[in-house]
């Protein structure tokens, strides 16, 4: 047993850092300055490589519990959800949050280490990462979904990539077009919260794309009926009269995306909420501004 023991833990262990042992390895054979400065330099990315060993250990075990309750669930006929991740660095979680989502696995962990020192203290010596992965479970969700920290990390060179550092043309450019977009479309209406549902719908060319990027699906969750009549809503009392998952269930729906937009700019203005004539104002001001 001891033989098969140490045969499973150097298949795990050349599973998890082979490949990154192999990544260094070609960048030393390499001997490209600009490529290894990329990630900051060797003193950053051998720095980066253990801080994210470490961080992937100690997160490993709470995913294996993420997993198991969502196998487990699938299991019992029950649905998963999903909901819209959150990835511009707006309303971090706080400890409440953590708390309700990590305390049971923080709690678990601490009785299993219990158990298992009772047992042997070499065992709980053999299991102290999946141990110290639960019982800091939540200062770690913490720390690790903080953007703003994510982002003096960044700024100071470490935990990035040549695709960052030094950007390839087609990037760089695309992230001036970004920008531009991004102040020529933003004042339309005041507040960013639905900025992203009115370019969809009034901009023809957003809608051209968003359309391109939905899929064939199966029927949407809510019926037929009922996205119209969430449609109608929209254009007539704006944006405000929505939930923000009704508001998904239309940009999801190509049906509805494509009729939205036909109908903003065929409705008479008299149809419209005042939010929808404003940003009608506003997009034909900067979009004659703009081709002048």
């Amino acid at each position: 047993y001891n033989q098969q023991a140490g045969v499973l833990l150097a298949v795990t262990l050349g599973l998890i850092f082979l490949p990154k042992a192999l990544a260094l390895l070609d960048l030393t054979r390499r001997k490209r300055r600009a490529e290894v400065a990329g990630f900051g330099g060797w003193r950053r990315l051998l720095g980066g490589v253990l801080l994210e060993t470490v961080c992937f250990t100690l997160l490993a075990p709470v995913l294996m519990l993420f997993h198991a309750k969502f196998i487990a669930l699938t299991l019992a006929g029950r649905g998963v959800a999903w909901v819209t991740q959150n990835r511009d660095g707006a309303g971090e979680p706080g400890w409440r949050e953590v708390i309700l989502t990590h305390g049971g696995q923080t709690l678990l962990g601490v009785v299993w280490a219990a158990l298992a020192w009772w047992i042997s203290p070499t065992l709980a010596l053999w299991m102290s990462p999946i141990f110290l992965g639960l019982v800091l479970a939540m200062p770690l969700s913490l720390l690790t979904a903080q953007a703003t920290r994510g982002a003096k990390w960044r700024e100071r060179g470490w935990l990035v990539t040549p695709e960052e550092s030094q950007p390839p043309p087609e990037l760089a450019r695309l992230e001036v077009l970004l920008r531009e977009q991004e102040a020529w479309m933003g004042p339309l209406v005041p507040g960013e919260e639905d900025q992203g549902l009115l370019q969809v719908i009034l901009d023809p060319y957003a809608n051209a794309v968003h359309l391109s990027l939905l899929r064939d699906k199966e029927p949407p969750s809510v019926g037929r009926p009922s996205l119209n009549a969430l449609r109608q809503r929209l254009l007539a009392e704006g944006p405000t009269a929505l939930s923000a998952r009704e508001k998904m269930s239309l940009l999801q729906d190509r049906a509805s995306v494509a009729a939205l937009h036909r109908d903003l700019w065929s409705a008479p203005t008299s149809a419209l909420s005042e939010w929808w004539r404003d940003a009608i104002r506003g997009y034909h001001l900067l979009t004659s501004t703009h081709a002048a």
